[in-house]
């Protein structure tokens, strides 16, 4: 996909808004994680099958992320993502959608 190709290529950014990105491709969440740059990534679209593994703060990935805003299609995806998320944000904006809008 040529969205992943561009996040691929990113080595030095601040913020990232991009309306109604699905979650990305495991390998683009990799990289972007290692981005000390990266403190602002709006806004992803998380279904309760998204694969999640990526999206953690833990061994020191997103460093500098503190504002943050996704949608999800349920509580229980939403729970898993700020708990693995242990950020010192500044703000984050979840919404629930049930797919329809």
């Amino acid at each position: 996909m040529a969205l992943d190709a561009l996040l691929l290529s990113l080595n030095e950014v601040k913020k990232i808004e991009v309306a109604d990105m699905s979650a990305p491709a495991r390998a683009v969440v990799d990289h972007l994680g290692n981005l000390s740059s990266l403190d602002s990534w709006s806004t992803l679209v998380f279904s309760s099958d998204s694969d999640l593994h990526s999206f953690t703060t833990r061994g020191d990935r997103f460093p500098n992320l503190r504002n943050s805003t996704f949608i999800t299609m349920d509580f229980g995806t939403a729970a898993a993502i700020v708990e693995s998320m242990v950020c010192p944000f500044e703000s984050l904006d979840i919404a629930l959608s049930d797919g329809k809008t």
